[in-house]
């Protein structure tokens, strides 16, 4: 029979792995969780939300007052890039079509905003009850007392501190690596929530307190913001091989060339990294196979815009009673 620990070494051996699961908690949220835990919150059956702080200062800010098209532009960008991750997390990467109701339903957030004097705050907690997630089918205990935003949260914060550490002239950085795994869909909205913060001249520093957990921190300056979105269309992370077919429309020395009656119906293709004198081998009326890279560009408050950049045009057998019509949630809304 074993006896037991009598010394301190002695119980942190006997513990030693149930310590090492154990989160690294500050004094603040030592005094958070004991409250927490007094209160009889409890990881194996969640009912208490989670509770954020995004605190907006910086030279777009003037006391507690920000113009209020870029506080309503950061927040529209801010719920896309969740949702984006969010879908991410879950598997959903395509930059294509709509992110499916099952992750959008539970990255809503909700907003109660509070001046505070030099910056704006903007509190935040999820829209969706603990319950409803982690226990929609009357569960007595939840799997994980994680919901979804909770993730996306942890998600964000090893983004920004990798964007803090990446090295210029890096492709294969931590914070590129990062995005990557991510996909296109979240690149491109990364980019646009990092335009949007650094237009507004915002610098943001984020808080996320899921009960019983470590509080998540980022900070993200207006400069940080402006690297993020170069990193991201410099190295194309926000872009997605795709491969179209179509008739040509037009053949010019121009940049854009028409492709008609493709997958994504009538549609320009940027032919400017093509190599040679592409519009010397081809003619209107031409059936090609286009592959190329393509975008999808996010700007808060507007409607999602495609930008395809040809790498390779070649002659196409096929028919366009072949091409199967692809609908992205622009078209469907």
């Amino acid at each position: 029979m074993d006896s037991s620990p009598s010394t301190p070494d002695d119980f942190r051996r006997l513990f030693a792995e149930e310590i090492a699961a154990q989160p690294v908690l500050s004094a603040e949220d030592l005094s958070r969780v004991s409250m927490e835990r007094h209160q009889g919150k409890s990881v194996l059956a969640r009912d208490a939300p989670s509770v954020g702080a995004l605190r907006l200062s910086g030279q777009g800010v003037t006391g507690h007052e920000a113009a209020l098209d870029d506080v309503t532009s950061l927040g529209l960008a801010f719920q896309r890039l969740v949702t984006a991750i969010g879908a991410s997390l879950g598997g959903f990467t395509n930059i294509r079509g709509p992110i499916p109701k099952e992750f959008s339903a539970k990255t809503i957030l909700g907003l109660r905003a509070a001046p505070r004097p030099g910056s704006i705050i903007l509190d935040l907690m999820p829209r969706l009850d603990p319950i409803r997630e982690l226990r929609h089918k009357g569960e007595l205990f939840n799997d994980s007392d994680t919901q979804l935003v909770d993730a996306v949260m942890s998600e964000l914060e090893v983004l920004v501190n990798a964007a803090a550490d990446h090295q210029p002239g890096r492709n294969d950085s931590p914070f590129s690596a990062e995005v990557r795994s991510l996909g296109p869909r979240a690149a491109s909205a990364l980019k646009g929530f990092a335009l949007a913060a650094s237009t507004s001249h915002f610098d943001l520093d984020m808080t996320w307190s899921q009960p019983l957990h470590a509080t998540t921190r980022f900070h993200l300056s207006a400069r940080d913001a402006v690297f993020i979105a170069q990193v991201i269309s410099g190295q194309k992370l926000d872009a997605e091989n795709v491969t179209v077919h179509g008739t040509l429309r037009t053949v010019s020395h121009g940049k854009k060339w028409e492709l008609l009656a493709s997958e994504f119906g009538n549609i320009s293709i940027d032919v400017s990294e093509l190599e040679g004198r592409p519009w010397a081998e081809w003619n209107p009326d031409d059936l090609v196979e286009v592959d190329a890279a393509m975008t999808i560009t996010q700007a808060p408050g507007r409607p999602s815009t495609r930008s395809l950049v040809a790498q390779r045009i070649s002659r196409w057998a096929g028919s366009l009673d072949d091409i199967a019509r692809t609908f992205d949630e622009d078209e469907n809304s």
